[in-house]
Order: structure tokens, then C-alpha cells, then sequence
């Protein structure tokens, strides 16, 4: 459904996402997500429709840690988003984006004066 396109086009990445994902939806949007971002699933313009290289896909090894692919992601993240993620994780599961901020604010005029 994601790739817009017949069952009988997508039997086999599909068969393959379900098998390294083992059915979890969240495993496999990550896993369509990394074919994406590796160059292993990409949109062509000539053919107007989505193509893959099944065989590198089916070799593409998928975690099945949750914790190592949101490391992963944020990992990949420029080194100020990480310290927003950083300082907003001590503040909890739920925050007000002016106390981040303020944190933040705070944090980066203590560097500059050290």
C-alpha cells in the first residue's frame, strides 16, 4: 500500500519487509525507511513508480532492538538537535518547549563564558 502499486509488483519486497520486520509495523516502516535512505528503494522518474534491488534488500540486515534504531536516528541528527534530545529526556516523557528552550539558552551561555 505504502508504494502505491499492485500486489503482484510488491509480492516480493513485501514478502521480504515482513519477514526481516516479523509482521511489527513499526520494524517494518524503519526497514522501508533504510532501504529509502540507503538508495535501496528509490522513485523513478522515467518508470513513474517506486523501485528496489531485491537482492540487497533481502541482505539488509534490520534490528530488532527498538533501542538501537532510535539510537541509530538520533546518531544521525546534527550535535544540537542531540543536545535538545539530551536535555529534554531529563525533563520527562512530557515538556513545555520554553523550558527546553530555556535550558538550552542557558546551557549555551554558560559554554560561550567558560
Amino acid at each position: 500500500e505504502k508504494l502505491c502499486l499492485p500486489r503482484r509488483l510488491t509480492k516480493s519486497i513485501s514478502e521480504i519487509i515482513h519477514r526481516k520486520s516479523l509482521g511489527n509495523a513499526f520494524f517494518a516502516i524503519t526497514f522501508l525507511q533504510s532501504l529509502a535512505e540507503g538508495g535501496l528503494l528509490t522513485f523513478s522518474s522515467t518508470k513513474m513508480r517506486w523501485i528496489w534491488n531485491e537482492a540487497e534488500a533481502d541482505a539488509k540486515n534490520v534490528s530488532d532492538d527498538v533501542v538501537d534504531i532510535m539510537t541509530e536516528k538520533i546518531q544521525t541528527l546534527q550535535l544540537g538537535a542531540q543536545d535538545v534530545l539530551k536535555t529534554a529526556s531529563c525533563i520527562g516523557a512530557r515538556f513545555e518547549k520554553s523550558i527546553v528552550v530555556s535550558l538550552m539558552s542557558e546551557a549555551f551561555s554558560n559554554e560561550t563564558t567558560d
